[in-house]
């Protein structure tokens, strides 16, 4: 869900080619998901890939955002971390 109240827009660019534009946004305060001191970043991968004929995987990971403007996201996210991993020792930090 977007979050306009949250951001500051910086940049914009219109591609003529393309049916959508770029926008660079800023917040001054981000948070993030630490585990034991080390950030999270996750990401999702099949458990049975399929590869194509130089070797490489024909669907990649898939990584979820590392980083949230404000902490309601990044606290339910770090809630199921801790339910999937049965830990507490997910934590939410302001960056």
């Amino acid at each position: 869900m977007a979050r306009p109240f949250a951001y500051k827009k910086l940049h914009q660019h219109n591609n003529p080619y393309m049916a959508h534009h770029m926008t660079t946004m800023t917040s001054s305060h981000m948070y993030a998901i630490k585990y034991q001191g080390e950030y999270v970043i996750i990401c999702t991968e099949p458990d049975f890939p399929e590869y194509n004929e130089k070797g490489q995987p024909t669907s990649p990971r898939k990584y979820k955002r590392p980083f949230f403007n404000t902490y309601k996201p990044a606290k339910t996210q770090c809630d199921r971390l801790n339910q999937l991993f049965n830990t507490d020792e997910y934590q939410v930090v302001k960056i």
